[in-house]
C-alpha cells in the first residue's frame, strides 16, 4: 500500500486518495474492447485500469456483471469512454492493459461475425481501408493456437467481407486490425471478435526494466511488472516525492523514477543501498519531464 500526503507518496499501510480532475465530465459513450493481460496480477487489472483514468482525468464505465464475471484466464473487457482520446491517456500508462480495440464485429461463429461485418455501415470503416493508407491485419487466439496457415486464412477471409484498397505494410501502419479469438473460458463456445486497434498499453515497460537487466539485485528484489503496477494503483505523478523506507534493491522508487516522481529510500543493506540509490537516480534522471 501506499501513504500519501500532498504531493508526497510513503510505501507504506495505507492507499492513496484519489486525483481528480477539474476538467468537466463528458459523456461516457464509446465503448471499447480492452484486451488485458492473462495469468498475472489478474485481480488488479480492473483496479489498475480504475486509478490510471483517474491519474489522466477520465471518466470510465464499465459494467458490474460483466466485471464480476471477469475471471482469470478471461483477456476481455469492454469500457466505455468520452472518446478515442480517453483512450489514448489510459493506455499511455496502463500496463496491465494489452490494447484498446474500437469494435466493429463479433460473434460466437464465423458466420455469425461474418453476417455482422457485412452489415457494418460504410461511415465505420470506409477512411480506415481507403486507398492511399496502410495496414496490417493481425491474428490472435487464447485458450488455443491458430496455425500461420491458418492465420492467413482468416486474413484472406476478411478480405471477402471488407474492401480493403490500402496497402499493406507489416511495420509501422497508420491502421491496424485485429481478429481475436477467445476460447479461454471452459464450458463457453469460442467468441470472435473484429475491430481496429486504437492504442496499445505499455507492455514493453516490465521487459525494459526486468530484474535481468539490472546490475545488481537481492534475494527479494520486486518483480518489475509489481513495481509498475504499485506505482499506477498508488497513481504516481509527475513531481510526487515517494519514499520506500524497505526499499531493498529500490524495484519500487525505479518504478516510481519513471513515472516522474522524486525517490527516496532506506535499507539496513550498504550494498544494496549503494546499488539502490545509483539506480534510482539514474532512473529519475531519464524519466520524462
Amino acid at each position: 500500500g501506499f501513504l500519501s500526503s500532498g504531493s508526497s507518496i510513503f510505501f507504506g499501510g495505507l492507499s492513496a486518495g484519489s486525483n481528480s480532475s477539474s476538467e468537466p465530465s463528458r459523456p461516457v459513450t464509446q465503448p471499447y474492447l480492452c484486451h488485458l493481460i492473462s495469468n498475472t496480477w489478474f485481480n488488479f487489472r480492473v483496479p489498475e485500469l480504475r486509478a490510471v483514468a483517474g491519474l489522466a482525468g477520465v471518466d470510465l464505465a464499465i459494467d458490474p456483471e460483466e466485471e464480476a464475471a471477469l475471471g482469470e484466464e478471461s483477456v476481455f473487457l469492454t469500457v466505455r469512454v468520452a472518446d478515442e482520446a480517453s483512450v489514448a491517456r489510459l493506455a499511455a500508462r496502463t500496463v496491465m492493459v494489452r490494447r484498446f480495440v474500437d469494435l466493429w464485429a463479433s460473434g460466437d461463429s464465423w458466420e455469425t461475425l461474418a453476417a455482422n461485418v457485412r452489415a457494418l455501415s460504410p461511415e465505420v470503416y470506409s477512411s480506415y481501408l481507403a486507398a492511399g493508407t496502410t495496414f496490417k491485419v493481425c491474428v490472435e487466439a487464447f485458450g488455443r493456437a491458430f496455425s500461420e496457415a491458418q492465420k492467413m486464412e482468416q486474413i484472406e477471409r476478411l478480405g471477402q467481407l471488407l474492401p480493403f484498397r490500402g496497402k499493406v505494410r507489416l511495420k509501422a501502419p497508420q491502421h491496424t486490425f485485429v481478429l481475436l479469438c477467445d476460447q479461454s473460458t471452459d464450458g463457453r463456445p469460442p467468441r470472435l471478435y473484429f475491430g481496429r486497434e486504437v492504442a496499445s498499453g505499455q507492455r514493453d515497460l516490465p521487459g525494459a526494466y526486468d530484474l535481468k537487466r539490472r546490475n545488481y539485485i537481492g534475494t527479494t528484489s520486486l518483480d518489475a511488472e509489481l513495481a509498475l503496477l504499485m506505482a499506477n494503483l498508488a497513481r504516481v505523478r509527475l513531481h510526487h516525492l515517494v519514499c520506500d523506507p524497505y526499499c531493498g534493491t529500490a524495484s519500487t522508487l525505479v518504478a516510481a523514477a519513471h513515472f516522474g516522481a522524486r525517490v527516496m529510500g532506506a535499507t539496513s543493506s550498504r550494498r544494496s543501498c549503494m546499488a539502490s540509490c545509483a539506480l534510482a537516480a539514474g532512473r529519475a534522471s531519464s524519466a520524462s519531464p
